[in-house]
């Protein structure tokens, strides 16, 4: 009896292969850098599968150096990713498509007297830690944050943090700042309601972004990936 339980299962499992294999879908290996794009990632993939259910979507989270390199490799078929400053992120068999921009902008503490200004001064920055997300160890958030600002301000101690909420408590406390994109902070966080999200001073077009879709140039799937950004 056992045996017979046994052979079965075997057989309802290669029939279920048989016709997962006879099933025609097409598939996106989506990658993005952090939650602040993933809610944009998350928005496309809600309305691609509405449009089409069979599409099967892979997703994951890497650093921008990394995702860069996946998509370059052919490894992943599509990456979201901040673009923030005057950065050279594109390799020659790449393309991109800017889906979002908004303004790079400081997290500061309600508990800090700052939080009651209407810009963030740069004098301020060299007062506390900055901190910067980064799922993955990655500089380049930092050094293209370093390049908008004057050369004085070039040794500035800033970190990279691993985790979103660690870095929401660490600002909240009023023990670091932060920078974030603006356009992408996520209302319903607890945390939000703690933190003034305020301007550099200066020069404010140095804190443009852009998220940008990138993708091979030659890809098969340009069709289904146009699709699915549209």
């Amino acid at each position: 009896m056992k045996t017979k339980e046994i052979l079965h299962s075997f057989s309802v499992e290669i029939n279920s292969l048989r016709h997962e294999a006879a099933t025609t879908y097409q598939e996106l290996k989506v990658g993005y850098f952090s939650p602040f794009e993933g809610a944009l990632l998350l928005q496309k993939i809600f309305d691609a599968n509405q449009k089409q259910p069979e599409l099967k979507i892979k997703i994951t989270e890497e650093s921008i150096e990394h995702l860069i390199s996946d998509v370059s490799l052919g490894i992943l078929d599509l990456a979201f990713i901040l673009d923030y400053g005057e950065q050279e992120f594109l390799t020659k068999n790449l393309t991109n498509k800017s889906i979002f921009q908004s303004k790079m902008v400081i997290g500061v503490s309600k508990l800090n007297p700052l939080s009651s200004g209407s810009v963030f001064p740069l004098t301020a920055l060299k007062e506390k830690p900055i901190l910067y997300y980064g799922p993955e160890k990655t500089n380049y958030l930092k050094h293209a944050f370093l390049a908008t600002l004057p050369e004085a301000y070039q040794n500035l101690p800033v970190a990279r943090i691993s985790t979103i909420e660690q870095m929401q408590i660490l600002v909240s406390s009023n023990q670091a700042n932060a920078y974030y994109p603006d356009g992408l902070l996520q209302p319903t966080n607890s945390t939000n309601e703690k933190i003034k999200y305020l301007p550099l001073e200066g020069n404010n077009s140095a804190q443009n972004y852009h998220v940008q879709a990138i993708y091979q140039k030659n890809t098969e799937k340009k069709k289904l990936i146009h699709q699915f950004l549209s």
